[in-house]
């Protein structure tokens, strides 16, 4: 159901949805590293996303002191999929206690000027919302290919579909079907995708297969343009 809060309340919403899901990364990748018969490549890649994550939260912080002044991106060039191939393997830190599989099929790379932080935390909230959405022994996918002069990420779940009802609201921010959920995750999504150029969609809803599609333009047709991602 819709939630309707004071200005304080929104913002309390917002910091605590934006530091839960780098804290539940960092426990689950501990978690999984201090699992007996972990491989030590294994531990060191667990231990690496809890160090990053760490780092994320730190600016996080950050970022919400200064919630009420927006401020403009900072593209830095990236190889997409060295971002998407870490998205993954905080995908699959956080569900591995769920045997959730989690698949990558990837296009040949491509260098973009994006945010990293911004566009990993977007990343990030849909690939928590595909988690939560997927049964135990289920499937989440990542996609990447090329779409028109930039780049199209699909990442997919095998859960139930989203209710018709609620279609025309789930991007909208504090709107959630979640009991401890805050409704901000696809707003953020689609504010820091709208930001580069692109959009996020709901491209797939159907029984076994729900898919949300993010675009990125890519900055040498469509410049970044300034701004907030938060929705």
């Amino acid at each position: 159901m819709r939630k309707r809060w004071p200005p304080w309340g929104r913002l309390a919403s917002g910091v605590a949805h934006e530091i839960r899901n780098p804290v539940a990364m960092i426990s689950s990748s501990l978690a999984m590293a201090n699992l007996t018969g972990t491989e030590d490549a294994e531990r060191k890649v667990m231990f690496a996303i809890a160090e990053r994550e760490s780092k994320r939260l730190e600016s996080l912080t950050t970022d919400f002191l200064t919630f009420a002044r927006p401020s403009p991106l900072r593209p830095t060039p990236v190889l997409i999929n060295d971002l998407l191939s870490y998205v993954a393997s905080v995908a699959r830190a956080h569900s591995a206690s769920r045997y959730i599989a989690v698949e990558s099929i990837l296009a040949d790379d491509m260098r973009m000027n994006i945010d990293i932080p911004q566009m990993e935390g977007a990343l990030l909230n849909l690939v928590m919302n595909a988690i939560d959405a997927t049964p135990p022994n289920g499937t989440i996918k990542f996609r990447s290919a090329a779409h028109q002069n930039g780049i199209c990420i699909d990442i997919e779940d095998s859960g139930p579909p989203i209710p018709d009802s609620d279609l025309a609201q789930i991007f909208e921010p504090f709107f959630t079907t979640k009991p401890a959920g805050t409704g901000l995750g696809l707003a953020i999504a689609r504010g820091a995708a709208r930001a580069h150029g692109g959009d996020v969609r709901l491209s797939e809803n159907r029984e076994g297969c729900v898919r949300f599609s993010m675009t990125l333009i890519n900055p040498t047709t469509n410049e970044i343009r300034e701004g907030a991602t938060h929705g």
